[in-house]
């Protein structure tokens, strides 16, 4: 923990928001904040992300009676390390990290009202007002080019190589539902109850049913070890319908995530679960007990609506999961609504994209800013700039170009001023040694973009100025005439902006945005407000989008 911070002091970084992760990141923000850093990090946010806080993971440490606090080790106060009510003294990093961020938050909704209603740190965790949940996700494309490359994109496919290698059938036989668990096997995962299921079901089914457990078991847990044991005596009992390795690490999750015919997550708890949404990815449906993460992500499948994307059970009993499997198998048996099913399964999955979008924005209102989201296509208005944007998407990102020449020249007499509106174009009549004047009008594309910000600054009965904050751009409209020598700087109206249009739209390259501000807009505030465009020549994967700045208001 402090070692990070020691990393942004030696580099001159002053972060905005620090994000720590559970229990062992978790005195991040107690060092920043009491003495060991100064001021340093006055200015900074801290986000602490609880992945798990079941007691087992808060990463709480038993001192010996005689070592008391062992303030002299972590050098904090002692009441954000240890609550000395408790009828021992427990040193607990989680409690320190809740304690000393500014806001915490977790990696589904379920889960986030979970802690605050049962945690035994939910009376600290309550202190924050607005605490934040979002479900994890996984970066779709990149999980569809691996299952591309290692295993292909055909389901049937797929599930004939694990039944030709792992149940040792000659053909396959893509009329036998297969059910599939990919994980550690530990008492959270709930895999015990998998093991007690599979003689019943097997026997419901007369034999017409598989089951992979894919992970390892753990020997020196004696749950890991009970189940495993269980485990191989299935397999050697039941070669054909019962597969595991226990003692093995399994390295063919993306070949079972499209195979299987339904994923398996009976988990006792799950904060969030990353497992779901790889099935999810390759169309196969989950089920799953109701819990913390997996109540966010997973469905029962309603025949009648065909809405849903796998199977839920409410109680963590051997009898619920035994007739999750047999409503399961039910709609397997139809072939149109098994269709349909994988279809939901596929289309419920949450991209990396996503989360991360939500995270950001969260970031942002911890900032107290507006976050610059990406503008979707659909808000891009003109039909050209739509196809301009959809070919540039398909061409990929383009090489950044070298630094554009100075495109005006020094002096200009100034050109007429029209009333407000945004005027100027940047074409043929400006490059030095060209006409004096200006055109008025639609500002058109240029060879190259700024490589800096460029400003818009609009002015009482001034129209619509834009200066450059670098020596490299363009300026629109009015243009004061400087003598030789150094420039004489900007001075600013302290009356400056009290009326302005509603709307101003640019075109700039491959970025086209318009700009919304007037006396009672929300975006800009009335006393000193402008608008910084960052307008690289790249495609909208990789633009910041627009950038907002107010007075006293930075945007991330």
């Amino acid at each position: 923990a402090k070692g990070a911070l020691e990393v942004l002091c030696a580099y001159g970084i002053h972060p905005a928001v620090v994000c720590s992760n559970d229990w062992f990141t978790g005195l991040t923000a107690a060092y920043a904040k009491h003495g060991h850093f100064g001021t340093y990090f006055n200015g900074t946010s801290f986000m602490h992300i609880v992945h798990n806080l079941d007691p087992s993971y808060e990463g709480r440490f038993y001192p010996k009676e005689e070592e008391g606090t062992m303030d002299q080790v972590h050098r904090l106060p002692t009441y954000l390390m240890c609550d000395t009510s408790w009828e021992r003294i427990i040193l607990n990093p989680s409690r320190c990290a809740i304690l000393a961020s500014c806001q915490w938050g977790t990696v589904s909704r379920s889960y986030r009202e979970d802690l605050l209603r049962s945690s035994p740190l939910s009376g600290l965790l309550r202190n924050h007002a607005q605490p934040f949940g979002f479900p994890n996700g996984i970066p779709v494309k990149e999980r569809e080019r691996i299952m591309r490359e290692k295993v292909g994109s055909d389901h049937n496919v797929a599930k004939g190589i694990l039944q030709t290698r792992y149940f040792g059938y000659g053909e396959p036989d893509l009329a036998v539902p297969l059910f599939a668990f990919v994980g550690r096997i530990t008492e959270q995962k709930g895999v015990h109850l998998i093991a007690n299921a599979i003689e019943e079901l097997i026997g419901h089914f007369q034999g017409r049913v598989q089951f992979l457990v894919g992970g390892k078991a753990s020997d020196d847990d004696p749950y890991s070890k009970g189940v495993a044991d269980k485990l191989h005596y299935l397999r050697h009992k039941y070669p054909y319908a019962v597969w595991a390795a226990p003692g093995e690490f399994f390295t063919d999750g993306p070949l079972v995530n499209l195979g299987a015919d339904f994923g398996l997550m009976p988990s006792l708890f799950e904060p969030g679960g990353i497992v779901q949404q790889e099935f999810f990815v390759a169309g196969t449906p989950v089920i799953a007990f109701k819990t913390g993460g997996l109540k966010d992500t997973v469905h029962e499948y309603n025949t009648t609506t065909q809405e849903g994307n796998g199977f839920t059970f409410e109680a963590h009993t051997h009898g619920d999961l035994v007739y999750a499997v047999k409503r399961a198998q039910a709609v397997f048996a139809d072939p149109a609504q098994y269709a349909t099913l994988r279809a939901r399964a596929r289309a419920s999955v949450i991209d990396a994209e996503e989360v991360a979008m939500a995270w950001y924005a969260e970031f942002a209102r911890l900032r107290g800013k507006v976050p610059a989201m990406r503008p979707k296509e659909e808000d891009l208005g003109a039909p050209e700039a739509l196809e301009e944007v959809r070919a540039m998407r398909a061409r990929g990102p383009e090489p950044r170009p070298p630094p554009a020449r100075r495109l005006l020249p020094q002096q200009h007499p100034r050109p007429h001023r029209p009333d407000l509106g945004l005027v100027g174009r940047v074409g043929a009549e400006d490059q030095p040694g060209a006409g004096p004047g200006r055109a008025r009008g639609r500002l058109d594309h240029r060879a190259e973009p700024p490589r800096r910000l460029l400003r818009l600054q609009v002015h009482r009965g001034r129209g619509v100025e834009a200066r450059r904050g670098a020596a490299d751009g363009a300026r629109l409209g009015r243009h004061r005439q400087q003598p030789q020598g150094r420039r004489r700087p900007h001075r600013r109206d302290p009356q400056e902006v009290q009326h302005a249009p509603p709307v101003l739209g640019a075109t700039y390259q491959h970025l086209r945005v318009a700009l919304f501000f007037g006396p009672r807009g929300p975006l800009v505030a009335a006393t000193r407000p402008f608008i910084c465009i960052d307008a690289w020549r790249t495609n909208f994967e990789a633009v910041g989008s627009v950038k907002m700045y107010t007075t006293g208001v930075f945007s991330l």
